[in-house]
């Protein structure tokens, strides 16, 4: 069996009870995990790159044995755990997934390809658990329909039980018919029997008696020798003694060979006396060449030595990152950065394309990225020409050419003129100043009518004015209420809210529109970092999906504030469902309500109130749209 340094066998598990075999390039993935580890090491924390258990394929067996990091604590399987402790190993395991998962998001080209289908069969079931880490086996792979995993049937656990050594020691009279069968290993508690026995060839001249101590029986709780004992025969007094023959110690040839993406320094092949006690210093130096780098010995054996052997090296291909990076002038359309294998060639395929601002054109890159060897990470910056305004007109003029701007012209006028023909009073129902002059005509908009009345005129404190807060004599108001949370004035001379979304499940955004008399139109496009000449000004513009919306406008200067009529609506800017508005007009000291209880359609304005401001501004007068509270109507 291969092993791996700072890894044990975990478990095994049969090829036929699997399939949809996930793969790179013709290999099947378990063939090809030092691919998929170089993502890992490049890619993954520290803390959970021992996720994925390392696969080792065994072609008699037609099987698989994974290998994970070394534990203290027995690993048990997720799906075994309850209470406390599955619910610990449960967030581990979210967590260490979600960190692979999230990759995928950040790599692309090859190394996503790879990451996919690594984890696309990850599964609790296969997944083991101990000294606060999780490690998936049989990843890479789907469990066939017609196996049922019941415990111990797919997965195969390598025991966990103690194991001693036990060496059977020759002596002079005699030597083992196969050395290999000096020491072996059996658990803890196990009974020896007569196969575990190895056979004894004596020498000349002497008679193997037996093993001491007696091996058939004997129980096993540490490591223990066992001695041949013999018996020699006597010397023929004609013959002469027996000429001792020299003995001869076995030797064996230890070979290390390359996998072709690699050198040695040292020697590759060695030999050594049975019973060499071999170490991690015999093995050569390896030195990858480019573009690669050492992964592991296939098998990596440190002990003693009793028949020849074969050591292949294993090496893996090295990723580094391309980055393309825009520049100040424009933007990519393609994947940047990518991963691709040392050594590769860019193509046109991995390089993305450059969109140039307006005004520039995209002149190259800073270093020619096609055919590019990749041998380390590398950036590649896009650089762009200045187009001289001179030179853009003619552009603009030979590219689309002045005829068809002509025509482009005329039959926009056409359209125009065709349309205003066919529905001369659609106009009516947009309030904004940039359809026609504001004035309203359709009485059904507007059922009441205040009367002629005084405007009030602001106090003065030693000289100056001040404005007083007219709202505090109406009674308490959500709409207030609401504004003032979001930072609005709401003792301005002059106030315009509404509110929607109480329910906060509409789907859209509704604007606050206020014409003045000189036609500045006030909303969220305009006047809301600085107010009018007429001191209108939007303080509040505050959309939140599943919130209350707000707009307000004021005006805080009752000097500045012309003669004429103040227009006051609302525009359904975006959006969908919804249920409706409720607006809150304050003026002169007075107190208005209105509430729209139907849905108000994309691009539809809803009318809500006209002020008429005459007489040099000492005089007003008030039309109410239909959607007044009634209360209020009727108190009109």
């Amino acid at each position: 069996m291969v092993r791996f340094i700072d890894k044990k066998p975990l478990c095994t598990t049969q090829l036929k009870n699997f399939c949809e075999i996930q793969g790179i390039g013709n290999d099947p993935i378990y063939m090809r995990f030092s691919s998929v580890d170089s993502i890992i090491l490049r890619y993954i924390p520290e803390e959970y790159q021992h996720f994925l258990a390392r696969p080792d394929y065994s072609p008699e067996d037609d099987a698989i044995v994974w290998f994970a990091p070394e534990w203290t604590d027995t690993p048990r399987r997720l799906n075994d755990l309850y209470g406390i402790e599955k619910e610990k190993y449960e967030r581990i395991y979210e967590s260490t997934f979600n960190c692979y998962n999230q990759l995928k998001s950040k790599i692309h080209g090859e190394a996503l390809g790879i990451l996919n289908a690594a984890i696309k069969f990850v599964d609790k079931k296969f997944t083991f658990c101990y000294d606060n880490k999780v490690v998936c086996v049989a990843w890479g792979m789907k469990l066939r329909d017609s196996i049922y995993d019941a415990k111990g049937s797919v997965v195969y656990n390598f025991s966990q039980t103690k194991g001693y050594s036990i060496i059977f020691d020759p002596g002079e009279g005699g030597d083992l018919a196969e050395p290999n069968d000096r020491i072996i290993r059996r658990k803890e508690k196990a009974e020896l029997v007569t196969a575990d026995i190895p056979k004894l060839i004596p020498k000349p001249g002497y008679q193997f008696l037996g093993w001491i101590p007696q091996v058939q029986g004997t129980i096993v709780t540490s490591d223990l020798i066992f001695h041949a004992q013999y018996r020699q025969d006597a010397i023929d007094p004609i013959a002469g003694p027996a000429v001792e023959e020299p003995q001869v110690v076995p030797t064996h040839t230890l070979r290390f060979l390359s996998d072709d993406n690699c050198q040695f320094e040292g020697q590759t092949e060695m030999k050594v006396e049975d019973g060499y006690q071999l170490s991690e210093s015999d093995y050569p130096h390896v030195v990858p060449n480019n573009g690669y780098e050492f992964d592991c010995w296939d098998p990596f054996f440190v002990g003693p030595v009793h028949s020849d052997m074969k050591f292949q090296v294993r090496t893996r291909q090295k990723f580094f990152d391309v980055n393309f990076q825009p520049g100040r002038f424009g933007s990519l359309k393609g994947v940047s950065p990518i991963m691709v294998p040392a050594g590769s060639r860019l193509s046109q395929e991995h390089i993305p394309q450059v969109i140039a601002n307006s005004g520039y054109l995209f002149s190259g890159w800073n270093v020619e990225p096609l055919n590019y060897t990749v041998s380390d990470n590398c950036t590649f910056t896009a650089t762009y020409y200045h187009i001289p305004w001179w030179r853009r007109f003619f552009i603009w003029f030979d590219t689309f050419g002045c005829l068809k701007w002509l025509l482009l012209l005329l039959a926009f006028l056409l359209l125009s003129w065709l349309f205003s023909w066919i529905f001369p009073g659609c106009h009516s129902l947009r309030w904004n100043h940039w359809y026609h002059p504001v004035d309203v005509t359709d009485n059904s908009l507007y059922v009441v009518s205040e009367p002629t009345d005084t405007i009030y005129i602001p106090k003065t404190i030693y000289g100056q004015e001040y404005i007083q807060s007219y709202d505090t004599v109406a009674d308490p108001s959500d709409i207030r209420d609401q504004v003032q949370n979001r930072g609005g004035n709401i003792n301005a001379f002059m106030r315009f809210s509404i509110i929607w979304n109480q329910n906060q499940d509409d789907i859209v955004d509704l604007d606050a529109h206020a014409v003045q008399p000189d036609k500045k139109e006030i909303y969220y496009g305009s006047y809301r970092s600085k107010p009018t000449s007429m001191s209108g000004q939007l303080d509040v513009d505050d959309i939140r999906p599943n919130h209350t919306g707000v707009e307000n406008i004021v005006w805080t200067d009752p000097s500045k504030m012309k003669d004429g009529t103040y227009t006051l609506f609302i525009r359904n800017y975006d959006g969908g469902d919804n249920h409706g508005a409720k607006a809150e007009v304050a003026f002169n000291g007075k107190l208005w309500h209105y509430t729209i209880d139907k849905p108000i359609i994309k691009g539809e304005d809803i009318p809500i109130a006209q002020i008429k401001i005459y007489n040099n501004g000492h005089n007003f007068f008030v039309h109410h749209s239909k959607y007044l509270d009634s209360d209020e109507r009727n108190n009109n």
